[in-house]
């Protein structure tokens, strides 16, 4: 079975590698994506050259394994998210903690003049970091304080489940292993009602700031239902 047999519906996977976290300011440089839908698979792999061209930092190259001359040599954005706005075409867009790439995705349709007379994209999603978290699928870890807590990184998501990850942050590997978690997850959220489509986890840290003033996160997609978390 596969994503598409699974919902039922076409599925897109996203996982976007990007410059930064503010998707006002930051770009996006790299752009797997997987569409599965009744004619079979699509794969979008490639390293992107925004206009401008930004300057790529040694933590972001060390992270992603992305040079400052791939990004130069990599296809020009707006061919690339013209292509992507295509392949969204009907599709749920699939992702780990995909609120943000939903945030970024949006920002590259506006600049590349792809929404229209579309205020905001508002096609539905959902969250394989939310539904591992609703299930209680992840590994123990510790914060920077050295304090115990569960952690649903999609590296210790595929541990826990067994699945195999190798070269994260590249390519289509995050997106292959995501599509093995919602493969996993799915029916098991589904069986036990737990919240899956456009549904959003936020931990109560975040929140508590928002309600001591602190601006909420950069961007919610429009149907999200927030479920707070520890």
């Amino acid at each position: 079975m596969n994503a598409y047999e699974l919902l039922r519906r076409p599925v897109l996977f996203l996982d976007f590698e990007t410059t930064g976290l503010n998707p006002a300011a930051d770009r996006v440089i790299e752009v797997p994506a997987i569409r599965v839908d009744e004619n079979g698979r699509h794969e979008l792999a490639t390293v992107v050259r925004p206009d401008p061209l930004p300057v790529l930092g040694e933590q972001i190259t060390r992270l992603t394994g992305i040079t400052q001359e791939m990004v130069e040599d990599g296809e020009p954005a707006a061919r690339v998210f013209a292509e992507l706005w295509v392949m969204t075409i009907g599709a749920v867009i699939v992702g780990h903690n995909v609120p943000f790439d939903l945030a970024f995705l949006e920002a590259e349709f506006r600049r590349q003049d792809l929404l229209l007379s579309i205020e905001r994209w508002d096609g539905d999603w959902i969250c394989t970091r939310a539904l591992a978290t609703f299930l209680g699928v992840g590994m123990p870890s510790t914060n920077g304080r050295g304090e115990p807590y569960t952690s649903y990184k999609l590296c210790h998501i595929c541990e826990a489940l067994g699945i195999k990850l190798e070269g994260a942050h590249r390519a289509l590997n995050d997106l292959e292993a995501t599509e093995q978690v919602l493969l996993r997850l799915y029916p098991r959220a589904l069986a036990e009602h737990r919240p899956i489509l456009n549904a959003m986890v936020r931990p109560e840290w975040v929140q508590r700031q928002i309600d001591d003033g602190i601006r909420p996160p950069e961007y919610e997609p429009p149907r999200a239902v927030v479920y707070l978390v520890a």
